[in-house]
């Protein structure tokens, strides 16, 4: 490979030279002819058989196309296809041939961007299973308990055993508002002109659904899993800060946490080992069965929101709560008042809304109003509804909605330190 000089005092570009070769490999004595270098992405097929390079490239020879090259990741000689590294070699240096800097800039600024874009298409090339480097949330199934994660790792969910219990809620939410909105909003607005009505309504529907996901699509407050802590790099050291305790001992023969001797005060004060999750778990966090996770200030299970409640949503739960009694309110005041106002509408067909919407919307709002007076004394109180139903109480006394959420220790898009197999 060299750089020719024409005539004219210009310089070509790089070629390659071959030699036409005859029988048994000699040459027939025609003259050589030039091959231009040609950078161009290999086909995919390529990928796992081509020689690399200890520049990360791999050069080939292949009829009409000159060199060709693909990124490599392991090290060796620049070598022809199917590992031969004889009969190809790197070009010259570029002063050594006469070609100015800034040329030889440009063209290595082109070839190493050419090859961080074949770089790209072939890790998309690559099988989920042979990712190096995953996100905590690909193998959250090998690392975590039984949560889900939508929008790449962004929104966190509890388990799929809850979703007709999840598919109730939202039924109870949306069929009711649809009907007020499509038979009742009108008649408020048209005949009796009370126009603030449907519009509080549609706004209470749309902080109930707000909060209702916030709820159910946040990190409850999860203590990460002892294998989780040791593959993200400072997750260790957070998780010490975030409990505050020290880390239990790893055990060099078994790799697993040996079972730490808790103080005295450490137990009074609600300290606890966890032997599923390998953790010590500070007070008030507790191990939910369904989601098979530790949660930090631990409420309860809710399968109707698909998520656990603690530390980190409890907020945006009593708000759901808020909300949704005040559109079921604002529904059965709807309907009342298109029942009673409009003669045209016949006896069986006012039988039939009160029975199919207005009972068990009313039965509805009346269990929701329960369960919002029945947190808002709990708050009050300090306690959570754990603490109330066991009789233990593991806190300080300091109310849960307005205690600090925290960050989120599970940290679902960052990757593992570590080679793991997305299974």
């Amino acid at each position: 490979t060299r750089v020719l000089q024409a005539a004219d005092g210009k310089l070509r570009k790089p070629v390659l030279l071959v030699e036409n070769s005859g029988v048994n490999g000699r040459t027939d004595g025609r003259a050589t002819r030039e091959a231009p270098i040609v950078l161009t992405p290999p086909p995919p097929p390529l990928l796992h058989s081509q020689s690399v390079g200890s520049s990360g490239v791999t050069l080939m020879r292949s009829s009409g196309r000159g060199l060709d090259y693909s990124p490599g990741m392991s090290s060796g000689g620049i070598g022809g296809a199917g590992g031969a590294t004889s009969g190809l070699e790197a070009p010259p240096s570029p002063n050594a041939s006469g070609l100015s800097l800034s040329a030889a800039w440009n063209g290595a600024h082109s070839f190493a961007s050419s090859t961080t874009a074949v770089t790209a298409a072939r890790d998309r090339l690559l099988p989920p299973g042979a990712r190096r480097f995953p996100r905590v949330f690909e193998v959250w199934h090998q690392l975590g308990g039984h949560n889900r994660f939508l929008c790449g790792g962004r929104c966190m969910t509890g388990p799929a055993d809850d979703f007709w219990f999840n598919c109730c809620a939202w039924s109870f939410i949306i069929f009711p508002s649809i009907f007020y909105f499509a038979v009742c909003a009108g008649y408020s607005w048209n005949e009796l002109h009370a126009w603030p009505l449907p519009i509080l309504t549609a706004l209470v529907l749309f902080s109930t659904i707000v909060f209702m996901l916030l709820t159910s699509c946040t990190d409850p407050g999860i203590l990460p899993r002892f294998q989780l802590q040791a593959m993200v790099d400072g997750l260790e050291e957070e998780v010490s800060r975030a409990i505050g305790a020290e880390l239990p001992a790893c055990n060099v023969e078994t790799n697993e946490p040996e079972r730490p001797q808790l103080s005295e005060h450490m137990q009074s004060q609600g300290y606890k080992w966890c032997d599923t999750c390998k953790v010590i778990r500070p007070p008030r966090c507790s191990h939910c069965q369904y989601c098979d996770n530790c949660v930090l200030t631990f409420d309860h299970h809710c399968p109707f929101v698909n998520n656990c409640v603690g530390q980190r949503n409890y907020l945006y739960f009593n708000a759901f709560l808020c909300s949704a009694t005040c559109l079921g309110f604002a529904v059965i005041v709807g309907i009342g008042i298109y029942a009673s106002g409009d003669g045209n509408m016949q006896r069986s067909w006012l039988v039939i809304l009160v029975a199919v919407i207005g009972v068990p919307t009313s039965v509805l709002v009346l269990g929701v109003i329960g369960l919002f007076i029945f947190h808002i004394v709990l708050s009050c109180l300090g306690k959570t509804t754990k603490e109330a139903l066991t009789g233990r109480n593991a806190g300080t006394g300091a109310s849960t909605i307005c205690s600090s959420r925290g960050p989120s220790l599970i940290h679902a898009r960052d990757r593992v330190s570590q080679p793991l197999a997305v299974l």
